[in-house]
């Protein structure tokens, strides 16, 4: 899980400069996402919501699925409901 942490987010946050995320310690944004590595689900455009609308994996099924978010230390998103009355915001990198 180490790994995983450090290639998806410790390297990010260190190539771009991007101060108080990428690790979970006191100072830093509780911004994080639990996946459920058995679930197993199919990819739909139809159930996705994103800006574009559409995913290079739709019609394929993936192992390991998102059951919860948490963005600043609020649950966002648990297991399909979205509760939207809380906002992330743009990281900027300049």
């Amino acid at each position: 899980m180490y790994d995983i942490n450090k290639w998806l987010s410790q390297n990010q946050v260190k190539t771009f400069g991007i101060p108080n995320k990428g690790y979970i310690r006191r100072g830093y944004d509780a911004d994080l996402t639990i996946v459920d590595m058995k679930t197993k689900r199919k990819v739909t455009n139809r159930k996705l919501q994103t800006k574009c609308g559409w995913s290079a994996f739709d019609g394929m099924t993936l192992q390991g699925w998102p059951v919860m978010t948490i963005v600043n230390g609020n649950i966002v998103y648990r297991e399909g409901d979205i509760f939207d009355q809380i906002k992330g915001q743009e990281v900027n990198l300049t």
